[in-house]
């Protein structure tokens, strides 16, 4: 029979295991897919060294007089062509995956952190819950912490000048 604690023990896994598993489905799945999907361009002689995204950057000019608004346009634009595909395809995927990286540290310090406070500070809310449930048990954390560091130091305080008179 399961126990309460070994439920929250499961939903704290759960959630991590989730995370994981959808990081690793959206980078194989959109890798494959563009892959896939753009793979046909430059070898295409209707689509070949063709333009597939353009852009240019514009902001509205907003003055203090409502009749004098204008449109400012970026003297720089963006463009990819076919034969490009690739290129921009790998440099997308190198920044989705520093993302994931950031996505997956963040799952593992929310596995740590919520596991410390259901193994030392069950009284307090998941940290889950909100971020002031995440700050309370930070603080209680450091409390701990600092509390521990501060009877080593008295202990060695008392041990080395104390007892060396």
């Amino acid at each position: 029979m399961q126990t309460s604690s070994d439920l929250k023990v499961l939903n704290i896994f759960s959630y991590y295991r989730n995370s994981m598993f959808s990081i690793s489905n959206d980078l194989i799945f959109w890798n494959i897919s563009l892959e896939n999907m753009i793979k046909d361009y430059p070898e295409n002689p209707a689509f070949r060294n063709q333009d597939v995204f353009q852009s240019i950057f514009c902001v509205n000019n907003l003055p203090s007089k409502p009749y004098e608004n204008s449109v400012k346009v970026y003297n720089g634009s963006f463009s990819v062509k076919t034969n490009e595909l690739i290129e921009y395809k790998n440099d997308f995927f190198q920044w989705i995956r520093n993302i994931s990286i950031l996505k997956a540290y963040n799952s593992c310090e929310l596995l740590i952190l919520r596991s410390i406070q259901l193994k030392y500070f069950p009284s307090l809310e998941d940290p889950l819950k909100n971020r002031k449930s995440a700050k309370k048990v930070e603080k209680e954390i450091k409390n701990f912490i600092f509390s521990k560091i501060c009877k080593k130091l008295y202990f060695l305080y008392n041990y080395f000048f104390r007892n060396s008179v």
